[in-house]
């Protein structure tokens, strides 16, 4: 699978042994939705999941995780509130 183009996130993950490896991961586009207005004109949230992650120690390096490991970095990641998720800056 190829890497995802829209913007990707990083966050500290902690293995096992307790050594520290970085992830990084990408989210589907999301769309908060419109709560306001006239009912007609209104849509719940949308998107925001979990696309892709990898693992990577200081190097750079891929590393391999536990299926353990994994399942908490992916845990980690979906208990994030959504503006952990949000781009820094603007868009121009």
């Amino acid at each position: 699978m190829d890497w995802p183009t829209h913007p990707t996130f990083s966050t500290s993950f902690e293995r096992d042994d307790g050594s520290e490896i970085l992830i990084e991961y990408a989210l589907s586009p999301y769309d908060p939705g419109v709560s306001y207005g006239p009912a007609e004109r209104c849509y719940p949230p949308e998107g925001g999941e979990l696309q892709d992650w990898r693992a990577t120690d200081d190097a750079g390096k891929a590393v391999r995780l536990s299926e353990a490991e994994a399942e908490r970095v992916e845990d980690q990641i979906n208990a994030m509130p959504q503006s952990a998720h949000e781009p820094e800056g603007e868009y121009l």
